[in-house]
């Protein structure tokens, strides 16, 4: 029997590692191909879609749980819709339609997948695990920018423009996001460990996150490292010493001075980014595609309110309304999703993260020297506040991947569940 868990456990670890840790060199191999060889790699595609498969049957020979039985039920009612979209959408394209759901709901799988197996996963390792794609991510880019491989965050190669540097990564915005996330997490780490460690990470990840030029992310460090002195000052008394305190407040504060400094002197000096400060300081660069999905929206009937038009049916919509070729996210998660799937499927996706932030603030009120339940909420707040303000959350599989583990923790420490 302890060699059947142990065999359970060691193949869980695996699963988790090429999920959430080697993926990352899989993305920035997606990213490199596409950027300096001007073509799409299939195995990005083929190994994600391995882990799927996996996770997948693993779920089916077990006994199921409850969360996926719900994923099931959630697929039959888009099978229907797909019939529905078949028949009453315009420009609806099979192909693309079934490689965007594998896509949308692989996260979703893999949380399917720790359920059923959680009795095999440690948490505190698991905590660990999940901060390894952002830690890599961040001294990615770091390093590939000295090297002077890193590629511009905005325009081309050949035509790049303004501050920012994105490493091998396709999306800024995304791996923005995935890096404020994992520096919630690294805080948690670092303010109940006091390990030395964690705090060289969470200013790799923050310098990582600052260089990629995102307004999201240069926003979001900035919350954070504020969350982090306030949390070091009025909450951490059970954590911390009088002596600690002292100290990492003058680090922290002086960190963030050094922080400020740089960002100001990147407006002053860049001129792109001053301009997209002023955007979004007067209403925000979305604008015009939140007017076009609102006209979409507006012909919506009462089936496609509850059902959506699927993601090409939408995008093509949003795509054609401002004048462009293939389809088009409006970069507001909210828009986006409800205009995929419908307040039905669409409607549950974002409400399970609203649910998980409600369970984050029930049990950190209830047992108020938790220090994960703080930053989980910091973390899932930075998550849904991004997916509605500046998209790149439930539509990217790298974030909504971090936000279904970060899901799972709080599920398994809400039932005491091999928690450290």
């Amino acid at each position: 029997m302890k060699r059947l868990i142990f065999t359970y456990q060691w193949g869980c670890q695996i699963i988790l590692f090429f999920v959430f840790t080697f993926s990352v060199f899989v993305d920035m191999y997606n990213g490199y191909c596409q950027h300096y060889m001007n073509f799409s790699p299939l195995f990005p595609s083929v190994y994600k879609g391995g882990l799927l498969l996996v996770c997948v049957l693993s779920c089916l020979v077990g006994r199921w749980t409850s969360f996926f039985k719900g994923l099931l039920f959630i697929l039959f009612f888009y099978t229907l819709a797909w019939y529905y979209w078949m028949i009453c959408i315009p420009y609806f394209n099979p192909i693309e339609e079934l490689n965007y759901i594998i896509k949308f709901s692989f996260p979703y799988f893999i949380l399917a997948f720790l359920f059923q197996y959680r009795r095999y996963i440690r948490i505190d390792k698991f905590i660990r695990i999940l901060t390894y794609y952002g830690v890599i991510a961040a001294f990615s880019i770091i390093l590939l920018f000295y090297l002077g491989l890193g590629v511009n965050s905005y325009g081309e190669i050949d035509t790049a423009y303004g501050f920012g540097t994105k490493g091998f990564f396709t999306a800024g915005n995304d791996i923005g996001l995935v890096l404020l996330m994992t520096n919630c997490l690294l805080c948690y780490l670092y303010v109940s460990t006091h390990e030395l460690k964690y705090l060289l990470e969470i200013m790799c990840v923050t310098v990582g996150t600052i260089m990629l030029g995102t307004m999201a992310g240069i926003g979001g460090t900035l919350l954070i490292w504020c969350i982090l002195i306030g949390f070091i000052l009025f909450i951490s008394k059970n954590l911390l010493t009088l002596k600690q305190k002292v100290v990492l407040t003058c680090f922290v504060s002086v960190t963030l001075v050094c922080i400020i400094s740089n960002i100001i002197d990147i407006f002053i000096n860049d001129t792109h980014m001053w301009q997209r400060f002023e955007i979004l300081s007067m209403g925000g660069s979305r604008t015009g595609l939140k007017v076009a999905a609102n006209q979409v929206f507006d012909n919506f009937d009462g089936i496609q309110w509850l059902l959506g038009r699927g993601y090409t049916g939408f995008a093509k919509g949003i795509a054609m309304n401002r004048s462009m070729e293939g389809y088009r996210l409006t970069e507001m998660d909210f828009h986006d999703v409800i205009g995929y799937y419908g307040l039905l499927m669409g409607g549950m996706v974002i409400l399970f993260s609203f649910y998980f932030l409600y369970l984050s603030i029930k049990y950190y009120l209830k047992n108020y020297r938790s220090a994960f339940y703080f930053w989980g909420i910091v973390l899932l707040c930075l998550f849904i506040g991004h997916g509605y303000l500046a998209g790149h959350a439930y539509t990217s599989t790298q974030s909504s991947l971090l936000f279904v583990g970060v899901a799972f923790i709080i599920f398994c420490k809400k039932d005491e569940c091999y928690i450290k």
